[in-house]
């Protein structure tokens, strides 16, 4: 076995957070949550995958790590952020912030991660620290 943020892992493995899971089966997130935590690796939720941060959080037990894409301003950043932390009982103490080229520099990149710039970042707990 393997493990990752102190959480153990069966593989080292985590799949891929990926915003239209709802395309190919109508629980989206929450069916892929439930497949991993049988399977007994780490689910990664993207913030745009249906049925939501929430709702996915609470379909399955089991760590899981929140991926966030920058697309709205450091308030948007700041609810994103607190609403995976208040799911924080589901979710690994992590977040990965993914700006992507336009939001490079973003304030709330910075904010978060402590960076000018920055592609990403896996830090804890998911309130910023």
């Amino acid at each position: 076995g393997s493990a990752l943020l102190g959480y153990p892992l069966r593989i080292p493995v985590i799949p891929a957070p990926i915003g239209s899971l709802q395309d190919f089966d109508p629980e989206g997130g929450a069916a892929v949550a439930r497949a991993c935590m049988g399977f007994g690796v780490m689910n990664m939720q993207s913030y745009a995958s249906q049925p939501g941060l929430e709702a996915t959080a609470a379909a399955a037990e089991g760590p899981k790590l929140y991926q966030l894409y920058v697309r709205g301003d450091p308030d948007w950043v700041d609810e994103h952020v607190r609403r995976a932390a208040e799911a924080s009982n589901h979710y690994a103490p992590g977040a990965l912030l993914d700006p992507g080229p336009r939001a490079l520099g973003h304030e709330g990149v910075r904010r978060w991660t402590g960076a000018r710039s920055a592609v990403g970042f896996l830090s804890g707990p998911a309130t910023g620290g």
